[in-house]
C-alpha cells in the first residue's frame, strides 16, 4: 500500500480551500463588481492628488482601468481613439492637474448609475464631486462609461463627459 506524502495532501486541502474563493468572486452580482471597479478607479486619482511625484504612478496605475486603446469623447471636441497606454496616461495626469488648479483635493462618487447590458458589458452614467480640502465641493463631472469584462477583469472601453445639467437616468 502507498502512503500519501504530507506534502500532497497539504496541496489537496489548499486547492480545496482555494475553489470556493474563485467561485465566490465570481457568483457577485454584475453590478456590485463595476460598483467596486468604479470605486477602486476613483481611489486612484485621490492617491495622486496632492502627490505630483507620483504622476507616473499615477499614469501606470490608471491605465490598469482601462482598454487601449480607449475612446473619448470630450464634450466639446471630436470623439477620439487613443491607442497608446502612455498618451492615455498623460490625458489622465492632465485632468488631475486642472482640477487641483481648482482646488480639488479628492473626487467622490456622488451618484453611480449602472446598467448591466450582459454579464460582460454595463453601461454607467456617474456624478463625481471634486471636492477641497474643507470638503466643499469645487468640481462636478458627469460622464458615460462603456465597461467591460475583458480576461477577466472590467475595463473602462469607452468613456464621454458631459453636462452636468443633462444626467442621464438609465432604466433598471
Amino acid at each position: 500500500m502507498k502512503t500519501i506524502s504530507s506534502q500532497w495532501i497539504i496541496g489537496l486541502a489548499l486547492m480545496l480551500c482555494m475553489a470556493p474563493l474563485c467561485s465566490a468572486r465570481d457568483a457577485i452580482p454584475v453590478e456590485a463588481q463595476v460598483d467596486q471597479f468604479f470605486d477602486q478607479y476613483i481611489s486612484t486619482y485621490n492617491r495622486r492628488f496632492g502627490n505630483p511625484g507620483g504622476d507616473a504612478a499615477f499614469r501606470a496605475e490608471i491605465v490598469e482601468y482601462l482598454n487601449i486603446p480607449l475612446l473619448q469623447a470630450p464634450p466639446n471636441r471630436s470623439p477620439m481613439m487613443v491607442e497608446s497606454a502612455e498618451r492615455v496616461g498623460r490625458n489622465f495626469a492632465g485632468f488631475v492637474a486642472q482640477l487641483e488648479q481648482k482646488g480639488v483635493e479628492r473626487l467622490q462618487w456622488q451618484e453611480k448609475r449602472l446598467k448591466v447590458l450582459s454579464p460582460t458589458q454595463v453601461l454607467a452614467s456617474n456624478v463625481g464631486h471634486g471636492v477641497d480640502a474643507d470638503g466643499n465641493t469645487v468640481y462636478e463631472t458627469v460622464s458615460i462609461y462603456l465597461v467591460y469584462k475583458i480576461e477577466g477583469r472590467w475595463k473602462i472601453i469607452s468613456l464621454s463627459p458631459y453636462q452636468v445639467q443633462n444626467k442621464v437616468a438609465l432604466i433598471k
